[in-house]
Order: structure tokens, then C-alpha cells, then sequence
């Protein structure tokens, strides 16, 4: 081309002229759509392409494609062809792009054209596909939206898949989702499967008496019944509905008794359930496995007291509640005249509140609790604000499920301002005191397996306050106060040795502190001490205590320095609730929250009145008052 050809070409594109390349291209309506800046002197530019630009594009590749020009792909189905562009089969479709990318599975049929051959899908399918590629518009309707969901899923391409998902979610009905269900099953369509399994849930008894039920597959089958969000009034429904889904083929189905019998929680069934309704199935009860899982529920039953250490997926309560949070229980008043607490209350995240969850039997302040299994466990305190009165010995478990209590064994020992660990699927009560003047170097450990409590390697010496935490399969015991002085000795006992080993000590010696395991380290907060003057106040000072070098680090000091308060871990965060001050005698009703990855502490909102002595654990609840 000569130079004088070439300054007519670029005139005649500046000018918005059509020339003899691309005639269907409107070139001045590209360079309008594009942002330009000049550079160097104004003789280059530069172009920001914008989203007009990139619909200028679209439009001219679907007048291309509707007036077949450069066509360089025939896609072949059964008796029906169509020529696109590889570029944009390429750019829609993740199956073509690995295609062309791999030049495979394609037959030359002409110089630069190519064609490829579709199995398993109808040519409409293609068809709609095809145009939604070059039109970006997808026309879906309860007619053609399986065949189109089927053919975009295979095909790869995103665009026709959400329009395919959002049709089938907008119509989705009792009546429906389970035929919707076995057809998305397999098609990795996570939010599609999600919600249609949401609803089959908060649905079941109506769902498990159509039809489409007993034409479930096994997948989306064992799906819906292993979720906990499952709406029926008792476990023994879903039993049935699986027996019943059993019985439509059990020539065919009977392979499948054991998993789907897992996902059913038959421990949530009654005994007289199983007895009249579970065991007179033969079927089922032929097969040792299922048998087995039948004997394990009874057990469940009949073995009320070890059931914190026979949890299992099957033991969990179906439920669309399922809240881990903060609880707290019981506690001193300000005033001697005022009654001790027995209310549990429990923070709602949403509302940010404390709200009541339930009772004690009894009023206590200055117990210990712990969580086992999911079970809340409380030990030890006293009644009364009567100084003279002895702390118990008794102790509680309560069933966050059933909203219900039951007492365990009663410790050797009666105590109070004590703490509860947990290890190996077991209780520990650590030091504590039997009055103002006699404190504890008593250790006793409780099994649930037995309900008993066992005397184990005594603290090195009598401490009350003691602060406890489990790390790492080792009991931990700091600080603490006895004989008229403030510990700052740091004790750990090993269960395979059965001994307590001596660690780097405190260097603030404190009672009342408070000790957590979080973020693979203990926390140290809180807590009282002796000053130089011998008056008691309290420690603002935070400490992290990393176990695999017994060595001590300062971190921010807390909001409101406290002891006789309650802590807990929560979502990885370490919650400080009520207390007493020593510098300010007074009760706390204030809450803080330490953040372990931020270093900071803030406030949150204070419970319902202040309190000395109670007790906050993390607990998962499934029902709600």
C-alpha cells in the first residue's frame, strides 16, 4: 500500500467513514466511547476503554455473527449446524476454551474453520446459548430452563447458569424444590442446591409425603436428611420418611440402609419410640450396622450421665437455631440483704443484649462452671450471702437442648472460689476454700463415664482464686491466695505422669485473676494484689503466657481493673463480665471484650445488675425462651 493510500485509509477511519475492512464497524462511535489524552505534544494518544466500548464490541461481533462473516467454528448437532467465532465460544465457555485451547476433538472442514460435534445436549439448548453469547440476553421460562440449565452446565458457561439458577430460585415451591433438588444435585450449583435444600428442610413434613420424595436419588436424599435445620415436631419423622423412601425399591435401596440411617438422630427419639416404631422395622434391624445404631440411642437413654462423652453428629437436635455465645450465672449482689442470682442469661450477637435463657435450682455465687459435650456443668459456691454459711459440694448439669438439669455426683470436697478445667473428656476441681480461713490443695477429678469424683496429685500448697485453664492436653493453676499470702506460682499438671510441674512464675502475684486459652497461648487477666502500703487492689495488667517457652508477655492493660469477676473465650475474642473493684470498692456490672489479634480491649453492653463471684461460660444453644 502506497503512502499516499495509507493517509487516505487513516482519513477516512478519523472521519467516521466506512472503508473496505470491517464494514460493519462504526468507528467514529468506538472512538467516542473511549476517554482520550493527549501525550508527547499531541501527536499519540492514549484510550480508556469504558464499559460502552465493550458493548460497541459486543454488538458489532452479533452483526457479524447474524450475517455469518468471518465465522471460524461449526458446532454440530445432530442434524442442525452453526457457525460462531471462536473468540467468543472461547470467552463465554469455559468447555470451548480448553477445547481450542487443546485444538482437540475438532475436524477440519475448511481453510481456518473448524467443526465440533455436541453429544447430550438438544441443538435449542445450543441455539438459545449461542445467542445469549452474542446477545447477552437469555430467554428462560419453565419450558426450556432444565434443558438450558443442563446445557450451560456442561457447556461451562457462567453467564447462562445464574440466569438459570436466579428463574428456578424466583419459582421455587414446596411442590417443586425436590424435583429442582435431584436436578441440581450433581451440577455444583452450591447456592441453587442450597436453597432448594433449605426449603425441603423448613418443609419436611409436607415434602416427605409427595411423591417426588420417594423418586429422590440417593445423594440429594442423604443431603437433606444430615441437616440440623430440619423442621419436625419429632426425630421419629424423619425415620419414617426414610423407611418409607426405603420401601418404594428396597431391592435397590437396601445398600444404602446404613448411611442414611447415620444421618437420622435416633438418640432424639423417644424410648418408647424406638422400642414401638424403630426396632419392629426387620429390614433394618437384620443388618448389624443399623442394629448397632439402634443400640447406640438406647444406650444414649439409658446412660443419661455419660452422655457429655457420647456426643456425636446424631446427638445434635435439629434446629434452625444454633447460637455459640456468652453465658452467665449467678452471682453476689452489691447489698447483703439483696437474694444471690440463680438466672442464666445468655448475649444475644444480634440485638447485642443479655437476655434470660433460664434457672438454677438453687441460688450460688462463687461456683465454678464448665462446658463438656455441649453440657453445662456447675460445681461448688454457696447459697447464701451469710458468711458463716458452708459452700457446697453438690453439682448440676444442664442440657442447653432440653432446656433441663440434672445432678451429678457431689465432689469430695465442699468449695467455693474455685475453677473448673477441662481435659480429656473430664472435670477438674482445682484448690478453692471451705471458709474464710481454711483454703484447699485439693484436686478431684470427675469422670462422667463412672459419676464419680477422684482424688488426684494435690496444688503445692493450699490456694483459693486459683485461676485455671486447659492448654494443649495439660491443666494449668496460677496465682491464687493462702495462708495469708498472695501466690505467684505457676502449676502444671500432666495426666500421662499424673504430677504437677512447676513453670515460670507470675511476675505480679495475684488472686482471682482470670485465665483462658486462646489464640494457641493462655491469657492472663485481672485479678488482685498487695501493695506496697499492704492494701488490696487490682491488677490492670494483661499477660500472655506462651507455653512452648515458659516465657511472659505485657499487653494492654484492661478498661476497668477487677477481680471475683467471669471470663470465657468467644469467637476467638475473651470476655470479661462484672467483678469487684478494689480500688473503687464497688460491684461491676461492666463487660470488656479483648481482642487477641488486635491487642485492645472495648467495651461492651454490662449485664442486667452488678454481680461479685459469678460464672460465664461459651455454650451452643439450640432453643431459645
Amino acid at each position: 500500500m502506497s503512502d499516499k493510500s495509507k493517509r487516505s485509509w487513516k482519513t477516512k477511519i478519523k472521519r467516521g467513514e466506512r472503508s473496505d475492512v470491517g464494514n460493519t464497524l462504526d468507528s467514529k462511535r468506538l472512538l467516542d466511547s473511549s476517554e482520550m489524552e493527549n501525550e508527547s505534544g499531541g501527536n499519540s494518544c492514549r484510550c480508556s476503554s469504558t464499559s460502552r466500548h465493550a458493548t460497541d464490541v459486543l454488538r458489532s461481533m452479533a452483526e457479524m455473527w447474524k450475517q455469518k462473516q468471518l465465522n471460524d467454528v461449526v458446532l454440530v448437532v445432530g442434524k442442525h449446524r452453526f457457525g460462531a467465532h471462536k473468540l467468543v465460544l472461547a470467552a463465554c465457555s469455559g468447555y470451548f476454551r480448553r477445547i481450542f485451547a487443546e485444538n482437540s476433538a475438532l475436524e477440519s472442514e475448511a481453510e481456518n474453520q473448524f467443526v465440533c460435534t455436541l453429544h447430550g445436549i438438544s441443538y435449542r439448548a445450543v441455539e438459545a446459548l449461542l445467542e445469549s453469547m452474542y446477545m447477552a440476553r437469555l430467554n428462560v421460562d419453565g419450558q426450556n430452563v432444565e434443558e438450558l440449565l443442563h446445557a450451560s452446565h456442561y457447556l461451562q458457561v457462567p453467564f447462562a447458569l445464574n440466569v438459570c439458577s436466579e428463574h428456578i430460585k424466583r419459582n421455587l415451591t414446596v411442590e417443586s424444590c425436590l424435583r429442582t433438588l435431584a436436578l441440581v444435585s450433581n451440577l455444583e450449583l452450591v447456592d441453587l442446591e442450597e436453597t432448594t435444600l433449605k426449603l425441603a428442610a423448613e418443609t419436611f413434613s409436607k415434602v416427605s409425603d409427595l411423591e417426588d420424595f420417594l423418586l429422590l436419588p440417593y445423594e440429594p436424599l442423604k443431603k437433606l436428611l444430615c441437616r440440623d435445620d430440619i423442621i419436625v415436631d419429632s426425630e421419629l419423622q424423619v425415620f419414617k420418611a426414610l423407611v418409607k423412601w426405603m420401601e418404594y425399591d428396597r431391592r435397590r435401596r437396601t445398600s444404602h440402609s446404613v448411611s442414611l440411617l447415620e444421618c437420622v438422630r435416633l438418640p432424639m427419639i423417644k424410648p418408647c419410640d424406638i422400642v414401638d416404631h424403630v426396632e419392629p422395622v426387620a429390614f433394618l434391624m437384620n443388618i448389624a450396622e443399623c442394629e448397632a445404631l439402634v443400640k447406640e440411642a438406647l444406650h444414649y437413654h439409658c446412660l443419661p450421665l455419660r452422655q457429655s462423652i457420647l456426643q456425636s453428629s446424631r446427638t445434635t437436635p435439629r434446629s434452625i437455631i444454633k447460637m455459640s455465645t456468652v453465658v452467665t450465672l449467678g452471682g453476689h449482689p452489691r447489698r447483703s440483704k439483696d437474694s444471690v442470682s440463680k438466672t442464666v442469661r445468655y448475649f444475644n450477637p444480634d440485638s447485642k443484649e443479655w437476655r434470660y435463657l433460664t434457672e438454677m435450682g438453687h441460688p450460688l455465687h462463687h461456683h465454678a462452671v464448665a462446658v463438656l459435650g455441649g453440657f453445662l456443668y456447675v460445681a461448688g459456691g454457696r447459697h447464701t450471702t451469710d458468711r458463716t454459711e458452708h459452700p457446697t459440694d453438690r453439682a448440676h448439669r444442664y442440657d442447653p437442648r432440653t432446656n433441663s438439669w440434672i445432678e451429678i455426683a457431689s465432689m469430695k470436697n465442699k468449695r467455693e472460689s474455685f475453677q473448673l478445667g477441662v481435659l480429656d473428656g473430664m472435670l477438674y476441681a482445682v484448690g478453692g476454700r471451705i471458709d474464710d480461713s481454711t483454703s484447699l490443695a485439693d484436686v478431684e477429678k470427675y469422670n462422667p463415664y463412672t459419676d464419680k469424683w477422684e482424688t488426684i496429685s494435690p496444688l503445692s500448697d493450699p490456694r483459693r482464686s486459683v485461676a485455671v485453664a486447659t492448654h494443649n492436653g495439660r491443666l494449668y493453676a496460677m496465682g491464687g491466695s493462702g495462708n495469708r499470702r498472695i501466690s505467684n506460682k505457676v502449676e502444671r499438671y500432666n495426666p500421662k505422669t499424673k504430677k504437677w510441674e512447676t513453670k515460670r512464675p507470675l511476675s505480679t502475684p495475684r488472686f482471682f485473676a482470670l485465665l483462658v486459652s486462646a489464640s494457641k497461648n493462655l491469657f492472663l487477666a485481672g485479678g488482685a494484689t498487695v501493695d506496697q502500703s499492704g492494701n488490696l487492689q487490682c491488677v490492670d495488667k494483661v499477660e500472655r503466657y506462651e507455653c512452648l517457652t515458659d516465657t511472659w508477655t505485657s499487653l494492654a492493660n484492661m478498661l476497668t481493673p477487677r477481680a471475683e469477676a467471669a471470663c470465657t473465650v468467644h469467637d476467638g475474642k475473651i470476655y470479661v463480665v462484672g467483678g469487684y473493684s478494689w480500688d473503687s470498692n464497688t460491684w461491676l456490672d461492666s463487660v470488656e471484650c479483648y481482642d487477641t489479634a488486635k491487642d485492645e480491649w472495648t467495651v461492651m453492653k454490662s449485664i442486667p445488675k452488678p454481680y461479685t463471684g459469678i460464672a460465664c461460660c461459651t455454650l451452643v444453644l439450640h432453643k431459645l425462651p
